[in-house]
């Protein structure tokens, strides 16, 4: 039997991230003593999970201020009254729209604050509209992966699923009446495909997609699946399966699913838990 955890607390054993975040925004340190202090802390975190004994270790469940906002980043998903981290060429430039959208600018508010579910933690919610185009643009979970892998540590990537982020989303101002955030599942769906695709060719033989709404209607928590939404699940031999219902739901693919995968060193990349999509793309 093998051992993992969700993740590992952020900001460090003597608030080291929280300290150099507020140095970074006062001016006092750049961008790249930022990011040192991260690699840091994601490096000691790596180490202690080893030295307690646990086998499987996730990656990319380190954040400078919430998964959520890092979603939204990584797929462009960022609403037109502040400045997209993707259009900067410049780290630090990066990093100061990535806080801006947490925190504001002049004439701009920021993103939304509201309860992750029924915990006390709160996350930045996007705003999506028709115009919301999802691409990959940010490598960040690939990049943190080959970090700990250069360090000795093969992980597990952790990505917040697709559904579960779409439907944490609120309407932005400019979308029409009617319209919902789970319209751009098709498209969010491929830019997770290209994600999935990049993490197999770093070397990543499992991903964890987290999805908490899934969990919810699971345990029949109030919360249901949309029509239309079926589940998926990548493994090393069959490419990717569905069966309609909750996270676990067995049952054969529905006729029509086209099967595929992410092929990676050694086989196909599988999921530690289930993706979605609509009509199982």
């Amino acid at each position: 039997m093998r051992s993992t955890v969700h993740g590992y607390p952020r900001i460090g054993p003597r608030r080291e991230l929280k300290r150099a975040i507020e140095s970074y925004w006062k001016g006092a340190t750049t961008a790249r003593e930022l990011d040192d202090v991260a690699a840091g802390l994601r490096r000691d975190a790596y180490t202690r999970l080893r030295e307690a004994g646990v086998d499987d270790i996730p990656s990319n469940t380190f954040s400078y201020y919430d998964h959520v906002l890092d979603t939204a980043v990584m797929f462009d998903l960022v609403p037109s009254r502040l400045p997209s981290p993707a259009r900067a060429e410049e780290r630090d430039e990066r990093l100061r729209r990535y806080f801006a959208l947490a925190r504001g600018v002049q004439g701009a508010p920021p993103l939304e604050m509201t309860k992750w579910f029924d915990t006390n933690y709160h996350y930045l919610v996007p705003e999506l509209s028709p115009n919301t185009r999802p691409r990959l643009v940010d490598d960040k979970p690939v990049a943190e992966f080959r970090e700990a892998l250069d360090a000795g540590f093969r992980t597990r990537p952790v990505l917040l699923g697709p559904l579960t982020f779409l439907l944490s989303a609120k309407v932005a101002d400019d979308a029409p009446e009617g319209w919902e955030p789970i319209e751009l599942l098709d498209q969010l769906l491929d830019a997770y495909v290209r994600l999935l695709a990049d993490l197999a060719a770093a070397g990543a033989t499992e991903v964890q997609l987290a999805g908490a709404l899934l969990q919810a209607a699971g345990r029949g928590g109030g919360t249901s699946l949309p029509p239309g939404v079926h589940l998926l699940r990548f493994d090393r031999s069959g490419g990717a399966t569905g069966a309609q219902g909750v996270p676990g739901g067995g049952g054969r693919p529905r006729p029509g699913h086209r099967r595929g995968g992410v092929r990676g060193p050694g086989g196909r990349l599988r999921s530690g838990l289930h993706t979605v999509g609509r009509g199982c793309r």
